[in-house]
Parts: structure tokens; C-alpha cells; sequence
């Protein structure tokens, strides 16, 4: 089933679709937070807000192992992010800031 962007089943859509395929990948729902994923053995976090997407992991090689997971399934786009959901990311060291 294929629906046209921006109509509300794209959305529903969307998810399912992402949501089998980082479930086919071994990531998990969070149980309190349907757009949380988490593999345990990597300790890999993903955070989806409609078609944008936050990984984080340990180490920058678990997350580029992430993200050619991703990249076999679909068209992405990286880069480190500034923002996310109106919060302002920063790094410094191993600390990730929210402002």
C-alpha cells in the first residue's frame, strides 16, 4: 500500500515501514516510547520524530555500523545534528548538551 506525502496514512505508513525494518535489523520498541528503538547488544539508540531520525551509540563506529544498517534499507542523508525536536545539541568530550 503506498500513500501520497502528507496525507495522515503516510505517516502510519511510514512508521510501520521503519519500524519493520529496524526490527528486522534487531533493534526494539521501548515499551513507554513507540519512537524510541534500542539494540541492546550495542547499545544503539534510535529516535524518530516523522521522517527525521537521531542515532546515538557508544562509539562513532557503532554508530556507522547503524547507519549502513539504514543505508541498505533506505535513502538517508547524514550529518551531525544542531537541533533536534526545537532542542540545541551540542558535544563536548563524550557529553551531548541539551539546551
Amino acid at each position: 500500500m503506498q500513500a501520497l506525502y502528507g496525507l495522515k496514512q503516510a505517516v502510519f505508513l511510514w512508521y510501520n515501514c521503519f519500524t519493520e525494518a529496524l526490527v528486522g535489523l534487531g533493534f526494539k520498541l521501548l515499551p513507554d516510547d513507540i519512537y524510541v528503538y534500542i539494540k541492546h547488544d550495542a547499545l544503539s539508540y534510535i529516535i524518530i520524530y516523522v521522517d527525521n531520525a537521531l542515532v546515538a551509540a557508544r562509539s562513532d563506529q557503532e554508530i556507522d555500523d547503524v547507519l549502513a544498517l539504514l543505508r541498505d534499507k533506505f535513502k538517508i542523508k547524514v550529518f551531525a545534528p544542531e537541533k533536534f525536536l526545537g532542542y540545541g545539541i551540542k558535544f563536548d568530550n563524550r557529553l551531548v548538551i541539551l539546551d
